[in-house]
């Protein structure tokens, strides 16, 4: 009785997980996040290399007219060289956006006057980086809040994802990003298996004429009913191809 009171009740669980899981109430749940992101996020660059980042918001139905931020990020690894306003959606900036990689630390506070933003992937910053080193680099959000334009200024903020990188060498970075280098690589593989091949296929011909050379040899030594001249002369033929083999392999 209490085994099938368990495989029922597992049976109700599994039922309620798929009814969410496919329900139209996970899509709206999941449709009222308020998300604060960097793209793009888990790349990899090389030591010195410099390339930009986009803080980046998603409110599909809740909007927003403010956007509050602090990130530190590993200065040994990254070095901040600058935070441009252009192409954001804020049109009012409160406080900064101010960096500071001794502190490794940029912040930020800025309005979008009303009706406020109500989007997918509105860019609100722009962070242009330095790899410094070799190794993990991350870039944490240790405040960060979406104001929402409700007259309030309440805080409907759900989520702040953040990055993480691999700075490598130059060698290795151009070893997996350089399209054209992979192709040389390709071809050099493609190359020694045919080579391989070649050596082997002429090794095994050796191998093969030397077998046949022994058995004449004792054909021949036998007093084989063929005649003995032919035998010589298969001999003669079958040594001349060796060492023409064996020249082409020194």
């Amino acid at each position: 009785m209490l085994k099938r009171s368990k495989n029922y009740l597992k049976s109700i669980s599994v039922f309620v997980f798929i009814f969410w899981a496919f329900s139209p109430f996970k899509a709206l749940a999941i449709a009222e996040d308020v998300i604060l992101y960097i793209t793009p996020n888990q790349e990899s660059y090389y030591v010195g290399k410099m390339f930009s980042l986009a803080i980046r918001l998603t409110s599909l139905h809740r909007p927003v007219n403010a956007v509050l931020g602090k990130l530190k990020y590993s200065s040994d690894k990254l070095e901040l060289l600058d935070v441009p306003k252009g192409g954001s959606m804020v049109s009012v900036w409160v406080d900064g956006p101010t960096f500071s990689n001794e502190n490794e630390t940029v912040e930020f506070t800025g309005g979008i006057p009303s009706p406020g933003f109500a989007g997918a992937g509105g860019r609100v910053l722009t962070l242009n980086f330095r790899a410094k080193s070799e190794g993990p680099a991350t870039i944490i959000w240790e405040s960060a809040q979406a104001l929402a334009n409700d007259g309030k200024g309440t805080n409907i903020l759900t989520q702040a994802e953040q990055a993480s990188f691999l700075i490598t060498s130059e060698l290795n970075s151009g070893f997996l990003n350089n399209s054209y280098l992979n192709y040389y690589i390709m071809f050099a593989v493609l190359a020694a298996i045919l080579l391989t091949y070649l050596i082997s296929y002429k090794i095994l011909n050796k191998k093969v004429l030397k077998e046949s050379l022994k058995h004449l040899e004792k054909e021949l030594k036998l007093g084989s009913k063929l005649d003995p001249k032919q035998f010589k002369k298969e001999i003669s033929n079958i040594e001349a191809e060796l060492k023409d083999i064996e020249t082409k392999l020194e």
